[in-house]
Order: structure tokens, then C-alpha cells, then sequence
């Protein structure tokens, strides 16, 4: 599931970190797909992909999983997953990011391993080889689920590992509504002695905190409707509904669930409370989304530059990238108008520090300063936690260690800005070897004095505009611009018919088992490498209930089938010549 990178789950996720030197683990499940892709990232990071064969790739992915088991050390239960042949719903995304796979020998090194290695003779390990059908997350979380029906209680209590990178796994652990399951990524633990793991248990507890009233016969229920929500931000199979943010399913739910029944029964979805919750969002976000749009056709012919003057020279590369339709710039935009809105509507609030690392989005950011008459400052720097040690927050040796390493390259440890990118990087380096403490500041916006114009008069003259282009039918026409240019040939009410259809399929998936094995999300259309564009809230909350819908089951494809249906055009000449006619 590939998340929108938003400020709300980052701190979720920052939140359900668990550390420990000694693992404590009963099941360790590995996911092979994401296992073998990251060895072939690190190979083309190394530039030694070239030189490698299959069989030393494969020998070297065997190799990952040992060292796995001898680090995570689990008592009962190894279990190795390879993705199969996957529901038709996935295919389409397997041909724009297709990895080749290895599957070379594998159960012999098992056997040898179990009969040389005690680490492996002591443990059941589990082998879901390519030739069973689904992905390889699935069948993990098919194996648990049906190991908790056939097993006593104490399954549940036990403790069971994943290793994996893919944040699918975060949702569909919390689906199973089960203790003690915590998530491995090597790549976030960098060679330390202490683990670092992703707890579910953790995810769940901070989840439920946002709704402290909640008697506990609905903690499931509330859990459940997370997940089926989170649907909305881009996953594997369906893009993301465009404009809206993890945060906003949060803040909106928190008012939701008070008054409403809920929306995933178990995987059962409730269209009409989905509808109820959507309609909510949509009065949420639309005001926004039309500022916004507003404020792109504000800037569109102008630009603001150092001098505080309105030139009318864009380039063509500028003028597109703050075009509404550009998703990647559309979610910069979100986040850094919510800034200026709580400056502007705050009367407590003097000015917000900011980070803000793409240029576009600091392009955007200066025009709204010019805009609604606030200051912009910007600046590179880096503070130093305590810099003269007085509060004694370091180790002495750290300390003057830094000092040395800040004197031999005339850094003022007070006024650290500036910096290029290679010296920032070896300064933020040392502070880490050293444990020295760190804030970074890249701009800061702030209210001017004794300014009669303020932002808050300037909003509500924004609004009263906005109004008179809603009469005009301007924002029905912004979004039929949307989808022909994004989703060209679109029936906009088949459209989002078909997207409510995923989300069933994604709940059936989740919960249970693939409800079909031949249905896809078939108004995907590639864009931006691999970025496809979802339905607008305001037209997704228009969708028609069909609570009799029931999809074709089907059968998977044949492995040779699955192959040669997400080969890339280009890799044709990869194929045997009986094939190329195919």
C-alpha cells in the first residue's frame, strides 16, 4: 500500500516504534517480494547488478533470510513467502514496475540449512513457493488467520514477526485484530545491536486515542474503519481519491463516528454510512480545494520575486507544475496554505517556522506571503540543543569533541547557516556519532506589524470571490479539466461506481479472501512514473448504492500467463522465440 507521505502518519508511525537488544518472537513470517527487490536496489545502488548471475542473486536473497533467522531468532516458526500468481487487480501495476524474481533451489537450501544449522532444525518453516496463487502478503495473513481457528487461545498471545518493508502490512495486521505482531524493516535499523520494530499494538493504541470517549466494545469497529478509509489515499490498486490527506479522514471521523453507525462490518461494507462520511469530507475539503484553485489562477500570469514586485515571466516549467492537476505539487499546496490559514486566523500566533525542501512548494509559499501581507524570512540553519552544555545534556567527551570537529572548520557553534549541502551532511554526521542534540529552520513566515490589510479580512474577501466563481460554474469547469487531462474517456458516474467496487474488493481481500480473481480498477491511466489520479471528493460522495453487487470469482492466471501479460513492451526481445507471436 503506498501511502501518501503525510505529516499525521509519519507521527503515527515515529509513534510505534519499538526498540530491543533481545527479540522476543515465536513466529517470524518473511515476505520474499520485498525481500528480493530491496537486494536488487542494493546491487544497482552498488552498480554490481551487471555483474551478477541468478544463481549468486539467488544464493545471496538465501543468505538474507538466514541472517534474518539468526538475528530475530524466532521458537517455532520460520515461515518463507513468494508471491504467486497475483489477482488481475494488481497486474496492471506489475507491468509498470516489474523485478525479476528468483526462485532457484530454495527448498534444497532449506532442507541443507535444517540439516546443518540447529537455528533452522528447531523451528517448523513454513514455504509458500511462487506456484501457490496470491501475493505473498496475503498468504502470510491467510496462514495466521486460519492458524488462529485451528490453534488454542494461546495463538493469539504468542508473538509473531513480520519482515518486510511494504507498508501494507501496518493495515493488514491491524484487520487480523490481534496482539502482539510487530513489523522488521532491516533498512530502518542500520547495523544496530538494538532492533528497531513497528508495533501494531502500538498503531492500534494510537489510533484509538483520538477518540478517548469510545466505549471498548467499539474499539474493533472504529479500527475497521480506519482501515477501510485509508483506502482513500492510493494504494496497489486503487489511486487515491486526489484531494484529501490522511489528516483530514482523521479529523473528519472524529466527528463522524459520535452520530453514525459504522461504515466496515467486518469487511461488509455499509454504503450508506460510507456515503454519509464522504459527503462530510467533501464539506471539508472543498473550500480549500476552491482557495486553492483560486489562488493558482491568482499566480498563473504572475510570479513574485525578491524585490516584492508582480512579474508576469513564468517559465513553461513553473506555469505547469502549479497547474491544480499536478498531484505531488497539489499536496505541497495543502499543507503550506493550512500554515498560512492558521497564521491568518490566529491572533496569538506571531509567525510559523517551516521546512519546506521542494522549490516549487517554496515558490508557492512566497507568493501567499505577498499575498496576504506576511513576512517571509528565509534561512538555512541549524540550532544547536544547549549549545554551551550548561544544562550538562552531554556526555563530556561528546561535548568537546564537537567543539573540536565545529573550531577546525571555523563553524560558529551558535550560528550554524548556510551551510552547503555537503558540510550540513557531514556536520549533521558528527552531531549523530556524537549524540549532540539538533533542530533544523528553513524559513520562518510571520505577521507584520501594525499591518491594517491583515490575512484574516484578505481570507474573507477570498471567500466572497469565490462564491461569484462558484456561481460562474468556474470550479465545475476546473474539474472536467481534471479528468480530461488525467483521466481521459472518463464516465465520471461509471468512474466512481467503479471506484466504490474496489474498495469492496479491497475489504473482501483484507478480511477474507480475494472475492475475484479477474477484476481490476480499469480507469488507470500512468502518469508522473507511475502516479494514476483518483476521483475528486466532490464527485466521489455522488456514488450510487448497490448494496446486491457481488463480484465474478473467477480463476487466477497460470503462472506463464501472469508473466507474459505484465512483460513491458520493451523487454520483448526477452522472450523465446515461440513466445514473441504470443
Amino acid at each position: 500500500m503506498v501511502f501518501r507521505k503525510l505529516n499525521k502518519w509519519n507521527n503515527i508511525k515515529e509513534k510505534c516504534e519499538y526498540v530491543t537488544d533481545k527479540p522476543d518472537i515465536d513466529y517470524l513470517f518473511i515476505d520474499m517480494n520485498g525481500l528480493i527487490s530491496d537486494k536488487l536496489h542494493d546491487f544497482e545502488r552498488d552498480n554490481s547488478i551487471d555483474s551478477l548471475n541468478e544463481k549468486k542473486i539467488a544464493e545471496n536473497v538465501f543468505d538474507k533470510i538466514d541472517i534474518n533467522l539468526h538475528i530475530l531468532n524466532p521458537k517455532k516458526v520460520l515461515g518463507i513467502f513468494f508471491d504467486g500468481v497475483s489477482p488481475f487487480a494488481k497486474i496492471s501495476l506489475q507491468r509498470q514496475r516489474r523485478f525479476r524474481e528468483y526462485y532457484i533451489g530454495f527448498k534444497k537450501k532449506i532442507q541443507e540449512k535444517k540439516d546443518n544449522d540447529s537455528t533452522w532444525r528447531n523451528i517448523n518453516v513454513i514455504f509458500s513457493g511462487p506456484e501457490v496463487p496470491n501475493e505473498g502478503e496475503y498468504k502470510i495473513f491467510e496462514y495466521i488467520r486460519s492458524n488462529k481457528i485451528l490453534s488454542s487461545n494461546d495463538f493469539s498471545y504468542e508473538k509473531r514477526c513480520i519482515c518486510t518493508a511494504d507498508s501494507d502490512f501496518y493495515l493488514l495486521s491491524l484487520a487480523l485484530h490481534q496482539r502482539n505482531i510487530l513489523i522488521y524493516n532491516e533498512y530502518s535499523n542500520n547495523f544496530s545491536k538494538k532492533k528497531n520494530f513497528f508495533s501494531i499494538d502500538k498503531l492500534r493504541h494510537v489510533i484509538l486515542s483520538n477518540f478517548p470517549n469510545a466505549i471498548k466494545e467499539d474499539h474493533n469497529k472504529i479500527i475497521d474503519d480506519i482501515i477501510c478509509l485509508s483506502f482513500l489515499t492510493e494504494n496497489n490498486y486503487l489511486p487515491g481519491v486526489y484531494d484529501i490527506e490522511y489528516d483530514d479522514i482523521i479529523k473528519v471521523y472524529m466527528k463522524f463516528y459520535k452520530t453514525n453507525e459504522f461504515i466496515n462490518n467486518n469487511g461488509k461494507l455499509n454504503e450508506k454510512n460510507l456515503k454519509k462520511f464522504l459527503i462530510l469530507l467533501r464539506d471539508e475539503i472543498c473550500i480549500v480545494n476552491k482557495m486553492i484553485y483560486y489562488l493558482d489562477n491568482e499566480m498563473k500570469d504572475s510570479c513574485f520575486n525578491s524585490d516584492k514586485e508582480i512579474s508576469s515571466k513564468f517559465s513553461e516549467e513553473y506555469d505547469d507544475s502549479i497547474k491544480f492537476g499536478n498531484i505531488n505539487i497539489y499536496m505541497f499546496k495543502r499543507i503550506i496554505f493550512q500554515n498560512i490559514l492558521n497564521l491568518c486566523k490566529d491572533p496569538k500566533l506571531k509567525y510559523i517556522v517551516i521546512d519546506y525542501k521542494n522549490s516549487k512548494a517554496n515558490e508557492f509559499l512566497k507568493f501567499l506571503c505577498f499575498k496576504f501581507n506576511l513576512s517571509y524570512t528565509e534561512k538555512k540553519q541549524i540550532t544547536i540543543t544547549d549549545a554551551d552544555n550548561k544544562n550538562n545534556t552531554y556526555d563530556n567527551d561528546n561535548y568537546w569533541n564537537f567543539k573540536d570537529y565545529c573550531n577546525r572548520y571555523n563553524y560558529d557553534i551558535n550560528n550554524l547557516k548556510n551551510l552547503d549541502d555537503r558540510r550540513e551532511y557531514l556536520l549533521l554526521r558528527r552531531c549523530k556519532e556524537l549524540n549532540i542534540k539538533y533542530t533544523i529552520e528553513y524559513s520562518v513566515i510571520s505577521k507584520k506589524e501594525n499591518c491594517e490589510n491583515d490575512g484574516k479580512n484578505i481570507l474573507e474577501k477570498i471567500k466572497l470571490k469565490i462564491d461569484e466563481d462558484d456561481r460562474n460554474g468556474v470550479y465545475e469547469e476546473m474539474k472536467d479539466d481534471y479528468y480530461n487531462n488525467n483521466i481521459p474517456n472518463c464516465n465520471r458516474r461509471e468512474f466512481i461506481n467503479h471506484y466504490i467496487e474496489g474498495i469492496k474488493w479491497l475489504l473482501n481481500t483484507y478480511y477474507d479472501k480475494v472475492p475475484s480473481w479477474t477484476w481490476s480498477f480499469k480507469y488507470r491511466y500512468w502518469k508522473n512514473k507511475c502516479k494514476s489520479y483518483g476521483p475528486l471528493i466532490s464527485d466521489l460522495c455522488n456514488f450510487e448504492e448497490n448494496e446486491n453487487f457481488e463480484f465474478d470469482q473467477g480463476e487466477p492466471l497460470k503462472p506463464i500467463t501472469q508473466l507474459l501479460t505484465i512483460l513491458p513492451p520493451e523487454s520483448f526481445n526477452l522472450l523465446p522465440n515461440s513466445y514473441k507471436k504470443v
